[in-house]
C-alpha cells in the first residue's frame, strides 16, 4: 500500500507545542498516514550551535513528546550524518530505500510512497537558499503551514519556480505562536513553560538542567 508520509525536519531545541500542532494539522488536513520527525545534527539555515544541546537530549525529548501519537515516528538519519545536515540528503535516502508497491489494478506499474516536506511559514522567504532547493521541490511536495492566505501572499520568494511550489502546498493551520528560542530564554529566566512544552519534555529539561 502506498502511503502519504510527511517529513518534518528541525533542530527541535526543544520540541514544543507549536511543532506538534503544525504536525497534527498537516496530518489531518492533508490526509497523511504518518509523519516522520527528522531532528538535525545542526540546522544549516540557523547555525545555532552555541545554543544547541547534544543530539541525544533532543532525540530523547522528541521521543517523549510524540510517544502517545501513533502516526508520529522519528527518523534519525540526519543525526548520524556529518553536519551540516541537508534535507535533500534525507529525501534521497528515503526514496532510495523505499520498496515499490505493485499497483493491483495494473500489475506492471510499481508505485512508491508519496513524501511531503512540512515547513512553517517562516521558511518561505529563505527557501530558495536551501541546499539543492530545485531538486527538493521536484522530488517532494512542500506543505507550508500558514495563518491565512493573505499572510502567505504578503511573503515573497526570489525564485518563481520555488514560489509556485510553495503556493501549491500552502495549508491553513492553527498556528501556535511560540519558538524554541523563546522557550530557552524563559527556562533560563526561570519562567513558567508548561503552556508551551509537553510536561514530559519539560520534566526532562529540568532533570538534565538543559538551557539553564
Amino acid at each position: 500500500m502506498v502511503e502519504k508520509i510527511g517529513i518534518y525536519g528541525g533542530s527541535f531545541n526543544p520540541i514544543h507545542f507549536g511543532h506538534i500542532h503544525l504536525a497534527i494539522d498537516m496530518l489531518e488536513m492533508r490526509n497523511l498516514e504518518k509523519i516522520l520527525f527528522c531532528p538535525a545534527a545542526l540546522n544549516p539555515h540557523k547555525m545555532e550551535s552555541k545554543e544547541l544541546v547534544a543530539s541525544e537530549h533532543r532525540l530523547a525529548m522528541l521521543k517523549l513528546a510524540i510517544m502517545d501519537i501513533p502516526q508520529f515516528s522519528i527518523l534519525e538519519s540526519e543525526l548520524k550524518r556529518p553536519s551540516p545536515s541537508y534535507t535533500i540528503d534525507t529525501i534521497n535516502e528515503l526514496l532510495a530505500n523505499d520498496e515499490p508497491f505493485v499497483n493491483e489494478s495494473h500489475d506492471d506499474q510499481k508505485q512508491k510512497n508519496h513524501y511531503f516536506l512540512i515547513v512553517g511559514d517562516d521558511t518561505v522567504e529563505n527557501f530558495h537558499h536551501w541546499h539543492k532547493a530545485h531538486e527538493l521541490i521536484e522530488k517532494v511536495e512542500v506543505l507550508v503551514g500558514v495563518r491565512s492566505e493573505k499572510c502567505f501572499d504578503a511573503m515573497t520568494n526570489l525564485d518563481p519556480l520555488i514560489d509556485e511550489a510553495l503556493k501549491v502546498g500552502r495549508t491553513l493551520t492553527r498556528i501556535f505562536e511560540v519558538s524554541s528560542t523563546e522557550i530557552r530564554n524563559r527556562i533560563a529566566a526561570e519562567k513558567y513553560c508548561g503552556h508551551l512544552v509537553p510536561a514530559k519534555v519539560l520534566d526532562y529539561i529540568y532533570r538534565n538542567r538543559l538551557y539553564c
